[in-house]
């Protein structure tokens, strides 16, 4: 998909042709399969945290690990919502 050129978004009245490229269709779709890529990752975490609570060792944490916690922490003034996780694991 990086190698696609999306022409409606440089010819807006040509827009039309993307519908028949498919590459909106196939943007979408990547974009599920990694999202839930992600949430496989967050959920295999929250597992792990909750099989180490209940054997109460110490075990490194990684980056995914800290924004959970952050995440956990209610004395933050924001909410660390489950898309900010995903986002934050991106960058």
């Amino acid at each position: 998909m990086l190698t696609v050129l999306d022409v409606g978004s440089y010819i807006p009245w040509l827009s039309w042709m993307d519908q028949i490229m498919g590459t909106k269709r196939k943007a979408a779709k990547i974009a599920k399969e990694f999202d839930e890529f992600l949430e496989g990752v967050i959920e295999e975490h929250v597992i792990k945290k909750k099989s180490e609570d209940a054997k109460s060792e110490e075990v490194g944490e990684d980056f995914v690990d800290i924004l959970l916690d952050i995440q956990k922490d209610k004395r933050t003034d924001f909410t660390l919502h489950r898309v900010s996780l995903k986002a934050l694991i991106l960058v």
